[in-house]
């Protein structure tokens, strides 16, 4: 931040927030609606059945990893799916 940003931001004596119900929240983002079947096929795709028909394993770090050990999808693939999907369901 230079000095002039500094100087600016100091001279603000004043910040207003809004907490009514009915206050937009600009900083929240929008998640798309998922279709049922859609959220089923991304449940599915991280289930430890369909991972091991596939011969394909978890990690602690939340990636998936082949028969061979070579990671398929890297770590925070399962967590970031999972964290989607319960935001979805509320």
């Amino acid at each position: 931040m230079t000095r002039a940003e500094n100087k600016r931001f100091a001279s603000i004596k004043k910040l207003e927030i809004d907490y009514r119900a009915g206050a937009e929240d600009k900083s929240e983002s929008r998640l798309p609606s998922l279709l049922s079947h859609e959220i089923d096929a991304l449940r599915d795709a991280i289930s430890e059945e369909s991972l091991k028909l596939k011969g394909w394993t978890k990690t602690e770090r939340g990636s998936i990893k082949d028969q061979n050990g070579k990671v398929v999808l890297r770590n925070g693939f399962v967590d970031a799916l999972e964290k989607a999907l319960s935001i979805g369901n509320g």
